[in-house]
C-alpha cells in the first residue's frame, strides 16, 4: 500500500515538473489571427511551425481591404533575455522582396502575441514612406 502511494506521488511529481518545464517558446507554434482593431495591418495571419531545432515562419499579407496575398515561409529566430536563455519568448523574422523588406520582432504576452512590424521600401523615390505598425494575434 504505502509503496503505492509512494508511486502516485512521484508520478505526479514527474508530471507536474514536465508542466513546469514547458518553454514558452513552445506557445508559438500554431496559426496566429491578427486581431488588431486600430491602425494598418501588415500581416493578415502567420504559422509558426517547428522542426527540430529550425523554426519558421508562413505569413499572409494583408492589403487592406480583406484580402491577404501569400508572403511565404522564412527562418524565424527565437531570442531570449540573455544569451544563456532557454527561455526564448521573442521571434524575429525577415522578408527580402525586390521591392521592399519587412522585419517582424514578435513577443508573447499571455495568449496573444503582439508583432511589430517594419516594411521598410528599396525604392527611395517613391512617395510613399516606410512604416511601423504593431499588430496584436490571437490563435487559431
Amino acid at each position: 500500500f504505502l509503496s503505492a502511494i509512494g508511486c502516485l506521488l512521484a508520478s505526479t511529481f514527474v508530471m507536474a515538473e514536465d508542466k513546469k518545464a514547458s518553454l514558452p517558446q513552445e506557445a508559438l507554434v500554431g496559426e496566429w489571427a491578427n486581431v488588431t482593431k486600430e491602425g494598418p495591418a501588415i500581416i493578415a495571419r502567420f504559422i509558426v511551425s517547428k522542426n527540430g531545432d529550425d523554426w519558421s515562419i508562413e505569413a499572409w499579407f494583408s492589403n487592406g481591404a480583406g484580402q491577404e496575398a501569400p508572403m511565404g515561409k522564412v527562418p524565424l529566430s527565437l531570442l531570449g533575455d540573455n544569451q544563456q536563455a532557454k527561455s526564448l519568448p521573442y521571434g524575429f523574422a525577415t522578408w527580402d522582396e525586390k521591392d521592399h523588406t519587412i522585419h517582424i520582432a514578435l513577443r508573447l504576452e499571455k495568449d496573444e502575441v503582439v508583432a511589430e512590424a517594419f516594411f521598410i521600401l528599396k525604392d527611395k523615390s517613391s512617395k510613399s514612406s516606410n512604416l511601423r505598425t504593431q499588430e496584436k494575434f490571437k490563435k487559431k
